[in-house]
């Protein structure tokens, strides 16, 4: 295995870069550690110096694309499971049945598939299953 040994500056979590990282390098990626003060990109062992230096070159553009003023992607994970969280604790899962049951016409019943695939996403978001955006925003 090679490692390519970079400065770690600015960078919280490895998946705010590895997803690049990876369509860039391809199979001749491997992973990716940090250490204190470094990150350490682990490539195959017949990784040529292209290759190095690619790596070292995305993990530069990444890095630079990284907001520090927006949370990492495990707070804004963790954040979108809470909000959905709250949103299913609030949800009317008797009215939404009542609802559906009494619709009288395609229009009426849309609404209510609408309401239900809503809470359908909520519920993956709170359990974590999901990485897609509110459908609803």
């Amino acid at each position: 295995m090679i490692d390519v040994t970079l400065s770690r500056a600015g960078i919280r979590e490895i998946e705010e870069v590895e997803a690049s990282l990876k369509t860039a390098l391809g199979g001749t990626y491997l992973g990716m550690s940090l250490r204190r003060q470094e990150a350490v990109i682990h490539l195959i062992e017949s990784a040529s110096d292209a290759d190095q230096l690619l790596a070292a070159t995305t993990y530069a553009t990444a890095l630079a694309a990284i907001d520090p003023g927006q949370p990492p992607p495990s707070q804004r994970r963790a954040l979108k499971r809470s909000l959905a969280q709250q949103a299913l604790e609030l949800a009317d899962f008797t009215g939404l049945k009542q609802r559906a049951g009494a619709a009288n016409s395609v229009v009426a019943l849309r609404a209510e598939v609408e309401t239900l695939a809503r809470l359908v996403w909520q519920m993956a978001a709170a359990g974590g299953l999901t990485e897609q955006d509110d459908p609803a925003e």
